[in-house]
């Protein structure tokens, strides 16, 4: 009966993160130009949930390109910033387990995901003299929510009651 006891006090105890998103939409509109009647929308949205392999960490991104190559920006941004912040989120939250991490670290990892890919797009070759674009990101953890904006765009939280 003792190795019993001693079998089931080892199982791995359930997370104490919970997840709390259960559904997520994204709709753009292109701007609209009266000299220009088919002007490119050049908005781009990502999602990627259950980054870092976690069912209660994800990621929402909405980018705001503007200028000539703006959409190619905001493009850029829609491949490779998820894929940086989700790099820096592995390397240092490797050994957290079940614990909610300190927000000076989330705060951290977004700033070095964005500079990363801040660095990709200078170094893509797209005319950036003119063109760029704005972004605003969530990033949940479990029950926390964490939001990053560069440019112009935000994000508005709401709370239902």
């Amino acid at each position: 009966m003792a190795s019993k006891r001693a079998e089931s006090s080892n199982r791995s105890k359930p997370s104490t993160i919970s997840n709390i998103v259960t559904k997520f939409s994204f709709a753009t509109k292109g701007g609209v130009a009266p000299h220009k009647p088919f002007k490119t929308n050049q908005d781009a949205f990502l999602t990627n949930p259950h980054m870092i392999q976690t069912s209660h960490s994800h990621f929402f991104s909405v980018c705001d390109g503007h200028g000539h190559d703006g959409h190619d920006v905001s493009g850029l941004l829609k491949k490779r910033l998820a894929l940086n912040i989700e790099q820096q989120l592995r390397s240092k939250l490797k050994n957290l387990g079940d614990d909610y991490p300190d927000p000076e670290l989330m705060e951290a990892c977004l700033i070095k995901g964005f500079e990363e890919s801040n660095k990709e797009i200078y170094n893509s070759g797209i005319d950036i003299r003119f063109s760029g674009s704005t972004c605003v990101s969530m990033l949940t953890y479990g029950r926390k929510l964490y939001t990053a904006n560069v440019g112009d765009s935000r994000a508005i939280m709401v709370r239902a009651q």
